[in-house]
């Protein structure tokens, strides 16, 4: 696309954007720093996010609070027993459990999202991740290949 604004000389007059640098493949051991909880399910997301190009050196924090998020969020569960209802106690106070299991089913959404990590996300264009750890633009390039005869 820049590539293209500099050929047709610009005609728009909008800023061209300065070239997208490729960041660095990321490194698929957890860090120490996170559970035991947390390191589980770093092995086990990590090498697909990896292999479908989304999971990245700039991407280790936000990828490191998803997980420790998920973590936080069983965590409280396994705290709260098998009836999640809202325990208060007798001066009306929500459980401090409760408060971490809102908090990190909000984290664990709104992280999972930038990773592709739920079906809605992984429907939005150069996003998806096939079974295989295969990138898939949302069945588009699966089409375009069917034209060709490919």
């Amino acid at each position: 696309m820049r590539e293209a604004k500099i050929i047709s000389g610009n005609p728009t007059k909008k800023p061209i954007p300065p070239p997208v640098v490729a960041a660095a493949p990321a490194s698929l051991r957890p860090p120490a720093r996170l559970s035991a909880e947390a390191k589980r399910v770093w092995l086990e997301l990590a090498p697909e996010l990896e292999a479908g190009g989304l999971l990245t050196s700039r991407d280790m924090g936000a990828f490191e609070e998803y997980c420790a998020a998920i973590s936080d969020l069983r965590a409280a569960r396994r705290a709260i027993g098998k009836s999640l209802a809202r325990a208060e106690n007798k001066h009306q106070q929500v459980s401090p459990y409760w408060t971490i299991l809102e908090r990190s089913r909000k984290a664990v959404l709104d992280l999972g999202a930038r990773f592709g990590l739920t079906p809605l996300d992984r429907a939005r264009p150069g996003i998806g991740i096939s079974s295989a750890g295969s990138t898939d633009t949302g069945g588009i390039k699966s089409f375009l290949d069917r034209g060709r005869g490919a």
